[in-house]
């Protein structure tokens, strides 16, 4: 399997099975905090002192968690979840804003449709006409079409 599509499996688990990785992750730096302490005492130290200068040697476990956390590539994503969860929760705490902002973003979207329909009908697409310079109006020919025929 290409090593890409490995770390994307990964990664995905990483965002919708957050708390199994996080357990996991705990559970690996504990297993080798335990480790660490096993060879200290084996070393010679007591289990108390053992515990000391591991935790020294390996630093600080919140510092080491997030470390593998920066790792996995994810947090831009879980940042941007959690921004959207929290607009979310915003929106409900405040309906009357929620409404406003809703409605002007409905308004804006409506303005745009109808402006490109426009501009997409009378501008981009050509008339479905074979010759579009011969056409007259209800009242007669058109005085700008008339004028440059009497030209040519």
């Amino acid at each position: 399997m290409p090593r890409w599509l490995t770390q994307a499996g990964l990664r995905f688990r990483s965002l919708f099975r957050r708390e199994r990785v996080e357990r996991e992750l705990e559970e690996e730096l504990r297993y080798h905090l335990e480790r660490e302490i096993e060879e200290r005492v084996a070393a010679g130290l007591t289990p108390e002192e053992a515990g000391l200068v591991a935790r020294r040697s390996m630093g600080a476990v919140a510092q080491n968690m997030e470390a593998c956390r920066d790792a996995r590539r994810v947090t831009f994503i879980e940042h941007r979840m959690q921004d959207l969860r929290f607009g979310l929760r915003q929106l409900r705490h405040h309906p009357a804003f929620a409404a406003t902002a809703i409605g002007m973003l409905a308004l804006g979207l409506c303005a745009t449709v109808a402006i490109f329909g426009f501009v997409d009908a009378a501008l981009i697409r050509p008339l479905p006409y074979q010759d579009p310079l011969r056409l007259v109006t209800a009242f007669g020919t058109r005085p700008d079409l008339a004028h440059s025929q009497r030209r040519g």
